[in-house]
């Protein structure tokens, strides 16, 4: 068997020539030609494997010179290729190195905000707050600021729009305040507060005040909402209560947050971010008055929660408003409600402990809502404000 191969140019196209020269019986071309002839050529002993290519086209044992051809690609295409795949392999693991570094920064982002609402306290809100401000509006500033700080004022990048406002930013922050609002129901009043604040930064930044009117431009109230929209609707799906059925613990989880949303949406009414409507809608849903959910314990609780937290602001908007008429007709079909379920001849349904808690509730409304009072003024204190009640109470025992 001879080889010939040309020689090896880059760009020119390389042939390989295999010459072969057959014999009847000889060592190699004996044991080629017969035996692999024989095994493969079958019993006309043609000497080869595949004698159309490599032993000729004759049949003869004398197994004549055959040439096969065989095209190898280009060494200038092939390098070409390889380095085009090598190329595209790079881009590729650029754009997901890329990737994994923009959910990375996410993912930090979102830590960083959660840590920065778990250590807000009256204590360090202002600093706290400043920081928070920075994830929300980091570079708009109103004229007030600019003028402090000795910047001319530009509206195309100091004033606050619709496009220049980060909504995933404001989505991660009211979804973090409203759980800790749910879950931490003794400082409901602080987180009021907090979203005061924000809201009333946010419009001052677009240049406008703090009204019932401008409401509607803020973002950060619309998500908000949304998120309450969203977590209310939770307590309602029947799905969601047949998971904590017959499970105490998991029970009492629902039932604390079920009071822990109602708080928190009343303090947002108090404050005027909650419209009227939309907290008039809840009673109603709590009581099943719209006949969509069932009328339990759980949900009357809610509803006597809720009317502790926002009765006095609620009877005070309707009698403000001579145009309310359709409003106070709803709120005195909720109290028509209440008491009807006070009564023992109807509704067994309801427990005893419920009854009673209607009963209260009545009358707190009959005193003028003075519970209701006493427990909108509450709240975390400062350190100093709890020493100087320390220091007050023990002055008071020592005389």
């Amino acid at each position: 068997m001879k080889y010939c191969l040309n020689d090896l140019i880059i760009g020119r196209e390389v042939k390989e020539t295999i010459e072969i020269q057959g014999r009847k019986r000889g060592n190699y071309g004996g044991n080629y030609g017969g035996n692999y002839g024989g095994n493969y050529g079958g019993q006309n002993k043609r000497g080869g494997y595949r004698n159309d290519q490599r032993g000729g086209r004759d049949g003869n044992d004398d197994f004549q010179k055959g040439t096969g051809i065989r095209n190898v690609r280009p060494q200038e295409e092939v390098f070409s290729w390889k380095q085009e795949d090598n190329e595209e392999k790079l881009k590729l693991k650029q754009q997901a190195q890329l990737i994994q570094s923009k959910l990375k920064s996410v993912k930090n982002q979102d830590q960083k905000i959660r840590l920065l609402l778990n250590v807000i306290t009256p204590d360090n809100f202002d600093k706290k707050f400043d920081e928070l401000r920075q994830y929300l509006f980091p570079e708009q500033r109103t004229q007030d600021e600019c003028f402090k700080d000795g910047v001319d004022f530009d509206p195309a990048v100091h004033q606050l729009n619709d496009e220049n406002i980060n909504h995933a930013i404001i989505e991660t922050i009211t979804f973090n305040l409203f759980k800790k609002a749910q879950n931490e129901k003794e400082y409901c009043i602080f987180y009021g507060d907090l979203c005061e604040r924000v809201i009333k930064l946010e419009l001052s930044l677009r240049g406008e005040n703090l009204s019932k009117k401008n409401l509607k431009l803020s973002w950060f109230r619309k998500s908000l909402l949304q998120v309450c929209k969203e977590c209310f609707q939770q307590f309602f799906n029947e799905e969601e209560r047949a998971k904590v059925a017959g499970d105490l613990v998991k029970s009492t989880k629902f039932q604390d947050r079920l009071f822990g949303n109602v708080d928190f949406v009343g303090e947002l009414y108090r404050r005027t971010l909650l419209p009227q409507e939309s907290l008039i809608n809840i009673f109603r849903e709590l009581l099943s008055l719209e006949g969509t959910s069932k009328l339990d314990d759980l949900n009357i609780e809610g509803a006597i929660n809720l009317m502790n937290k926002v009765g006095l602001a609620l009877e005070e908007r309707i009698s403000d408003k001579k145009d309310n008429a359709a409003d106070k007709e709803r709120i005195d079909e909720i109290f028509k409600e209440l008491n009807r379920i006070m009564k023992t001849e109807v509704d067994k349904q309801v427990s005893n402990r419920i009854r009673l808690l209607v009963k209260n509730m009545l009358a707190n409304k009959e005193a003028g809502w003075l519970k209701t009072q006493q427990k909108n003024k509450g709240g975390p204190k400062t350190k100093a404000e709890v020493e100087k009640e320390v220091l007050k109470q023990y002055s008071d025992q020592n005389q």
